[in-house]
């Protein structure tokens, strides 16, 4: 199944009043009886003060119990208030970020979070918070005048979904050194998982580097007519019940996607006024386009297989997270077919509407594909182990911490395979990172070292889930 595929965008690769007290005045009336009465019975007050005084002790043994239901709403306020609040929370994390403020937009995010970002070639994986906060504020370096916003966010109890637009002017290096500033703009969307203390333990993030590298101009491939989707005017809020019925029929239409069933599945489960924007030619596809598009792509991935990893459906929408792999028998210029195994990762939301597809947008990293089809420079010639702690050229001189010298070496050895366009953001960036580290030193002395060195193992474990497919003949340890 492909419904979540635009072959277009495939194509174009190259180019989250119990406690009141038993009424004191109780007692009142036995002491105002007292006057009247001789002096000999005065004992019996005095017998009966003790009983008298026995219901004052009642409450006050009571008041523990009284006060203990005190702190139930206490406990349960942050699990109570939690959902209310968690949109706010997110689009205030989203400004925090466009604000280049990474520390206050991922301060929700428990220690040992974890961030995935499918394709990315700086490292799929980041684990623990700082080493998240690090890899934004990175990638925030190499950007000016940011602005982001959510178009629809999909909440569905612990987990949340949400689609973004970001742009930005974005910092490269031309042919001649000299550096310039290039406009881009992409759609993005994550999920982020949260755990009953309201902490997020998890986030994928999907969007396309290799779209925003041909904006930028590091790359060749930008579609003709290219227009980048725009900016949302408000934030679209999805909250309600799950419906099942939403997986079944995506598992239904599945497994029609084929080339001599698509166009009866399309005619039965699509709706007239169906769209798809291709993120990367900003072309919408209707029901028209669907089932020519489709066969498109069953001819460029034979044999694909897809697996749905996560899933969840709100009212009228219904979002997965699947990972895909067929054999790649060409299609895409510039990569030349030799039945390659390609496997994509996307986030893929759909409305539907009274059982049928009504819209759907789609969410993935070109730098996935085109890793795997040798398009980002394929397996360069080895170069020669530098050793360990040993800062590269280009990268300067190193900042005495051995695993972050270690990280720089090995990352621009990695970045050496690169074409020579997409070169300069990664070199700008390790200056970058360079620059900051150095400071840092400078500021927090022995301190700062240590935590230097913590963050940049992080980082460099996080650097080898990408090598297989960008960089395989980089060793890593």
């Amino acid at each position: 199944m492909r419904l979540y595929v635009s072959i277009l965008a495939v194509a174009a690769l190259s180019t989250a009043a119990c406690g009141k007290k038993a009424e004191p005045a109780k007692p009142e009336p036995a002491k105002t009886e007292e006057p009247a009465k001789a002096e000999a019975p005065k004992e019996e007050p005095t017998k009966e003060e003790p009983s008298a005084e026995a219901p004052k002790e009642e409450p006050t043994k009571e008041e523990p119990t009284a006060e203990a239901p005190k702190e139930e709403p206490t406990k349960e306020e942050p699990t109570a208030e939690a959902p209310a609040d968690r949109v706010a929370m997110v689009q205030k994390a989203i400004e925090a970020w466009a604000a280049g403020n990474p520390e206050e937009a991922y301060a929700v995010f428990a220690d040992d979070a974890v961030r995935y970002q499918p394709g990315a070639p700086e490292g799929a994986e980041l684990k623990g918070k700082q080493a998240i906060i690090d890899k934004a504020k990175a990638d925030l370096a190499m950007m000016s005048d940011v602005k982001m916003k959510a178009a629809r966010i999909i909440e569905s109890g612990n987990t949340m979904v949400v689609e973004y637009v970001v742009s930005a002017n974005m910092k490269v290096k031309g042919a001649d050194g000299a550096e310039a500033m290039k406009p881009v703009t992409v759609p993005g969307a994550f999920l982020v998982e949260f755990n009953a203390e309201g902490k997020a333990t998890a986030m994928w993030d999907f969007y396309d580097q290799a779209n925003m590298m041909m904006q930028a101009g590091m790359i060749p491939g930008l579609a003709e007519g290219f227009t980048a989707v725009a900016m949302p005017e408000t934030t679209e809020v999805i909250k309600g019940e799950a419906n099942p019925a939403h997986a079944e029929l995506y598992k239904t239409f599945g497994a029609k996607m084929k080339p001599d069933t698509i166009e009866a599945a399309v005619a039965e489960h699509i709706a007239d006024d169906y769209t798809m924007v291709d993120f990367m030619t900003g072309k919408t596809i209707t029901k028209a386009d669907f089932a020519a598009a489709m066969k498109q792509w069953m001819g460029m991935f034979a044999d694909s297989e897809m697996t749905t990893e996560k899933d969840l459906s709100v009212g009228e929408y219904y979002v997965t997270v699947s990972k895909s792999t067929g054999t790649y028998k060409g299609g895409i210029p510039g990569a030349e077919a030799k039945d390659q195994k390609v496997t994509t990762t996307e986030l893929a939301v759909s409305r539907i509407v009274d059982g049928k597809f009504k819209s759907w947008a789609g969410y993935m990293n070109g730098m996935e594909v085109a890793a795997q089809l040798g398009m980002l420079g394929g397996a360069a010639e080895k170069p020669a182990d530098a050793p360990a702690g040993e800062a590269p050229a280009a990268a300067g001189e190193g900042i005495g911490v051995p695993e972050c010298d270690l990280y720089v070496t090995k990352m621009t050895e990695c970045v050496g395979a690169l074409p020579d366009a997409a070169k300069g953001a990664f070199e700008s960036g390790m200056k970058t990172a360079l620059d900051g580290w150095k400071q840092a030193i400078a500021n927090g002395g022995d301190a700062a070292k240590s935590a230097l060195s913590q963050a940049c193992k992080t980082t460099l474990d996080a650097a080898k889930q990408a090598a297989g497919q960008l960089c395989p003949n980089v060793k890593w340890e």
